[in-house]
């Protein structure tokens, strides 16, 4: 585990402070960090000033031994080398973090989550899809919408998917 302090900024007030967050965190380490990260909860800032919670992301590298993957966040790409068994994978937002941790825990490849996602879009274009859970043989994706959200299941023994060591 590796922390450093981070710039924050209300996007509603303009308030600015700098929080001690965890740039490097291996999963085995800290298993609060690790829900925090899961649910989206780490992300999260509350401001001291207005109250409104917002979103923001800081650069950070998540690595999980047991399941030989490597998760980057990081406005920019960068290239990264790793051993050729550990799938690494690069986001931008903190959203996306989320998702592709979700992904990757599930044991799934993110490619072939994001074919998916692009035929639920073909289907449905003024959505947006995130990747849910996997349940049953089922993977789910919320189904957001100007009218609401709602939550889609997909049948993964229809689909031909590769399935990573968990």
């Amino acid at each position: 585990m590796k922390s450093r302090l981070v710039p924050v900024s209300c996007p509603f007030c303009a308030y600015s402070t700098m929080l001690k967050k965890e740039t490097y965190a291996v999963a085995s380490f800290d298993s609060r960090l690790k829900e925090q990260l899961y649910s989206g909860e780490y992300f999260r800032f509350r401001c001291p000033r207005c109250g409104q919670r917002s979103e923001y992301a800081h650069p950070m590298l998540y690595y999980d031994p047991g399941k030989r993957f490597v998760l980057l966040l990081n406005e920019e790409n960068q290239t990264v080398r790793f051993d050729s068994d550990i799938l690494c994978v690069q986001t931008h937002t903190a959203e996306d973090f989320k998702e592709q941790l979700h992904i990757l825990e599930d044991g799934l490849i993110p490619e072939e989550i994001a074919r998916i996602k692009e035929l639920l879009l073909q289907k449905n274009p003024e959505a947006h899809y995130r990747y849910d859970c996997f349940e049953n043989d089922v993977l789910w994706f919320l189904c957001i919408r100007e009218e609401g959200q709602g939550i889609i299941g997909v049948d993964k023994t229809k689909l031909a998917l590769t399935e990573r060591n968990k």
